[in-house]
């Protein structure tokens, strides 16, 4: 197979220390912080539906340790924690925000007449 063939070729033909250059240079301009990873890793866990667990494979650290190789992946222990916490700050904020508007409805609603 002539395609499997010319990529070996074009792989063989790459400079090493080019590519080693272009990474230093692509990882300069990198935004990386632990709490980026954690918040990017949770809003992506949540909002495909995905297990906690996914974060422990092999597969999953072998993908982010290949963009950050220092990278801290948080385990499915600290994406429960954060997630609970996430769940919490969400509740405090729906419960402020329905308290206003049933104030609000209990104080105009005898104005209202029907």
């Amino acid at each position: 197979d002539t395609a499997t063939s010319n990529l070996g070729k074009h792989v063989l033909s790459c400079n090493e220390a080019a590519q080693l250059a272009n990474m230093a240079k692509f990882l300069a301009g990198s935004t990386y912080t632990r709490e980026k990873l954690r918040w990017l890793i949770l809003v992506w866990i949540v909002r495909n539906n995905l297990p906690f667990s996914i974060v422990d494979t092999e597969q999953f650290r072998a993908i982010i340790l290949l963009f950050n190789p220092q990278a801290d992946i948080p385990s499915h222990t600290t994406i429960t924690n954060d997630i609970e916490i996430l769940f919490a700050m969400a509740q405090k904020r729906l419960i402020k925000k329905f308290a206003v508007r049933i104030f609000f409805f209990l104080l105009f609603c005898p104005l209202i007449s029907w």
